[in-house]
């Protein structure tokens, strides 16, 4: 059974699909219930934790695009609006701070569980579909 299970993580990495911890767990627990006919069969963490170490399998971020910013570029926008503050008397209940985020609700996760041998886990496309919002409050809180 452990083969099998050996085999199928090998056929989803090489397919570079993110494999964790519980799905292995879940695949174990199925499998188990295929050869051998029990379905009571627990792959508790410590079984997962041990079947990784039998076959050289550890946990790997996953690679993907990194973020970087230009604080330098900033410093002048933090003056001016800082200057507009002032020349405009603005109240502390007045000034809002808002940043646009999203919920991408069928994101894959950030890392997986790797063979010994893989240095790095590549990305897949993932999926765009989202919700977008804009959360807002003001410098007083109120």
């Amino acid at each position: 059974m452990e083969s099998k299970l050996h085999s199928w993580f090998v056929s989803l990495r090489n397919r570079h699909v993110p494999v964790s911890s519980e799905f292995l767990a879940t695949k174990s627990k199925h499998l188990y219930a295929k050869y051998y006919g029990d379905k009571n069969f627990n792959a508790s963490r410590g079984w997962v934790a041990n079947f990784r170490k039998r076959y050289g399998i550890r946990r790997l971020k996953i690679c993907g695009e990194k973020l970087s910013s230009d604080t330098a570029a900033v410093e002048p926008f933090i003056n001016e609006l800082d200057q507009t503050i002032k020349s405009l008397k603005l109240q502390p209940s007045e000034n809002y701070n808002a940043d646009e985020s999203a919920l991408f609700w069928k994101l894959l996760p950030d890392s997986t569980l790797v063979s010994s041998t893989e240095k790095t886990a590549p990305r897949r496309k993932t999926s765009k579909e989202r919700l977008t919002f804009l959360a807002k409050c003001n410098s007083d809180g109120s």
